[in-house]
């Protein structure tokens, strides 16, 4: 894993956040409790192999708490669900909506039916070339002073 650099500052300043304004840590060392709130990370780039373990790195990267707790399992490819201590810290990590710096870029949605189509909603958004449409002008066509006032409407009258 020393192939890739993360950055935990922001990880440690979203734990105080947290700690300050909740009262409570970002993860549980016990992910079944019944206080645990589940979300998907959906991935739309990644330099880093994205393997639970690895998962779990970049989600304390990015939120603090302890990596392991996470309890990070692979749904599908690039979308993976992950245990945090309550719905008050699940609803915060909600409203980051998408985190992205030079390794990933990661977005999360709730755990249900709606999050799992919008993770595959946004990973394949982002996978899809978006072209936008350009108009073709030909140069200018001379045309006659007749046929310029058959194509102006109202036609002139006097």
């Amino acid at each position: 894993m020393a192939s890739f650099h993360l950055d935990f500052s922001h990880g440690l300043e979203f734990s105080k956040k947290v700690r300050s304004s909740l009262g409570s840590p970002v993860t549980s060392p016990t992910p079944d409790d019944a206080r645990c709130f589940w979300l998907f990370a959906s991935f739309a780039r990644s330099k880093i192999k994205l393997v639970p373990k690895n998962v779990s790195l970049i989600l304390q990267s990015i939120l603090g708490g302890v990596a392991s707790d996470f309890a990070v399992v692979e749904v599908k490819d690039w979308i993976f669900k992950f245990s945090v201590f309550s719905r008050e810290v699940g609803i915060l990590i909600y409203n980051l909506k998408v985190v992205s710096d030079a390794s990933f870029k990661v977005a999360f949605h709730l755990w249900n039916e709606k999050g799992l189509a919008l993770s595959e909603s946004f990973i394949s958004s982002s996978l899809s070339t978006n072209f936008h449409w350009i108009e073709f002008k030909h140069k200018k066509v001379k045309q006659s002073y007749a046929d310029a006032v058959r194509q102006s409407s109202p036609p002139l009258t006097g």
